[in-house]
């Protein structure tokens, strides 16, 4: 009996300070809706909600390289939430993962992602995509060049 006490009290702290995190990311405290979620982490490095909201806030302020385990973490403990797709399409087409993200697509129908999230993970990697190559064709005209598949860019020569 003192162990389903215990857990119970863990289960409302750790949902206690998922709230407290989504508080203070909503307030813009985002240094401490971070240091929040990384005590839910501490507990529970598996807690979807918490790797998924610190991966968005990561997204928020640039730091997407970050985001991505956390919401990959997230979308393979509930892969039935849509929007934990979604989240993780997002990172994958800001970092310029198209393979990936197109690999994350199949796998997203393979799993029975409504249509309407279909076309909505199309439409995100279509803009990536379309925004990646009207970038790469202003490099071209200003006479620098991509230099590696690593987004690496240099002048010509």
């Amino acid at each position: 009996m003192q162990l389903a006490i215990k857990t119970e009290t863990f289960v409302a702290d750790v949902a206690e300070l998922i709230q407290e995190a989504n508080r203070a990311q909503n307030a813009d405290d985002l240094k401490r809706a971070e240091q929040l979620y990384f005590q839910v982490l501490d507990e529970d490095p598996l807690n979807p909600d918490a790797n998924h909201n610190l991966g968005i806030l990561y997204l928020s302020v640039n730091l997407s390289k970050q985001a991505l385990p956390l919401l990959r973490t997230a979308l393979e403990a509930h892969p039935e939430f849509e929007h934990f797709w979604v989240s993780y399409f997002h990172g994958l087409c800001y970092n310029r993962q198209f393979s990936e993200g197109q690999a994350i697509l199949a796998a997203g129908k393979e799993n029975g992602l409504s249509s309407d999230t279909v076309a909505r993970l199309e439409e995100i990697l279509f803009n990536a995509l379309r925004r990646c190559k009207v970038f790469t064709r202003s490099l071209e005209r200003s006479g620098r060049c991509i230099a590696s598949s690593h987004d690496t860019i240099r002048s010509k020569p």
